[in-house]
């Protein structure tokens, strides 16, 4: 567990330099640390945030992301309407190449 919290910080806080009032888009968010990452997300200003997003299952909306894209429904690239500050990407792979549009 601490583990994956201190994964989750590093990687939105430390090396995504995170703040209150930007936007973050967490894939992966339905696993251990991304679950981490939306609620460290959340806590540091998410009601402030103008949107926070995951890609994750619809379950995961209880933990703190104020709007889910369930990959297996859409593209986050097209269900997106505007940029996103910071990209957490805990997939790789092509969902990490779309992500750079995003």
């Amino acid at each position: 567990m601490p583990v994956a919290a201190q994964t989750a910080w590093q990687g939105i806080f430390t090396h995504g330099h995170l703040e209150k009032g930007q936007t973050i888009l967490i894939h992966g968010g339905a696993g251990a640390v991304g679950a981490y990452a939306v609620q460290l997300a959340s806590h540091a200003g998410a009601p402030s945030l103008p949107r926070q997003v995951a890609t994750m299952r619809r379950t995961s909306k209880s933990i703190g992301a104020s709007q889910v894209i369930d990959y297996r429904e859409a593209q986050f690239e097209k269900v997106l309407r505007e940029k996103v500050d910071v990209v957490f990407d805990l997939i790789g792979g092509d969902t990490q190449k779309r992500s750079f549009s995003s």
